[in-house]
């Protein structure tokens, strides 16, 4: 197994128009931990464009099971988050490192 990182951002127009995006970051964040297989979250938005941003790793045998992990989990936390599930244009970027 290889430890991947996973960079991925939504679809423009996912963060609502209305709200703190604080609490919508807050709760991306919580739904990422619950999640278990993405380790270490971290978040953010940008607010001009309407997307939201996660950076987390995941275990892997490779990069395509990594990458559609990643993209399951990132789904996932958005739809537990209360926002509508998406990822923009394929972006999804990994690194991965073997680990011994």
């Amino acid at each position: 197994m290889a430890e991947w990182t996973i960079d991925i951002t939504s679809a423009a127009g996912a963060l609502p128009s209305s709200g703190d995006p604080a609490d919508v970051l807050d709760r991306l964040l919580d739904a990422l931990e619950v999640a278990e297989r993405a380790l270490g979250p971290s978040v953010s938005a940008n607010i001009e464009q309407g997307t939201v941003s996660a950076v987390y790793q995941v275990d892997a045998g490779d990069g395509p099971s990594a990458g559609i992990l990643g993209i399951r989990l990132f789904l996932e936390a958005q739809r537990g988050a209360g926002l509508a599930p998406s990822y923009g244009d394929q972006h999804v970027e990994l690194a991965g490192e073997a680990r011994a």
